[in-house]
């Protein structure tokens, strides 16, 4: 299970006059290791709980992702590599607004006794979709969201 209390997850968003970033300190996921190899991993975190310091831009953000109706946002993958010691690369989908955008990433991965710790960022394309970007100034934001995660799971 992950240790909600360590874990993270942040977004970075631009938009041509200005940048931010939202953090979530209270995302779920399991893990399945088989054979000390990570098989399956699936995360979520409540739209919700994203905090951008800005209570206007998160209540637009949860009308903009139509939140009452898909509330989280989610990665799962059956897909999962060693590619070295410390490399886990990591095939799946991240679901959001009732989308389901592949994404194939390496992250970072360690193993100690009382934990298995994921790290990295990757880039979500919101142009795979069909949601509204949000607007500023007649302008949307850029597409391109970068996440960044630190996930500990605790080990049974």
């Amino acid at each position: 299970m992950l240790d909600t209390e360590k874990s993270s997850i942040v977004y970075y968003a631009k938009h041509p006059a200005h940048k931010w970033s939202g953090v979530n300190n209270s995302p779920k996921g399991v893990i399945e290791i088989e054979n000390n190899t990570p098989n399956r991993i699936a995360v979520k975190a409540n739209l919700a709980d994203f905090d951008s310091k800005s209570a206007n831009r998160d209540a637009n953000a949860l009308r903009i992702f139509n939140a009452i109706e898909f509330p989280e946002v989610s990665f799962y993958s059956e897909d999962l590599r060693l590619n070295k010691k410390d490399t886990l690369n990591v095939r799946g989908e991240f679901g959001l607004s009732g989308y389901k955008i592949p994404q194939s990433i390496d992250l970072y991965y360690d193993e100690n006794e009382s934990e298995y710790v994921i790290r990295g960022d990757f880039m979500v394309d919101l142009s795979q979709t069909k949601i509204r970007l949000p607007r500023f100034l007649f302008k949307p934001i850029e597409s391109q969201i970068r996440c960044e995660i630190q996930l500990f799971f605790i080990k049974n």
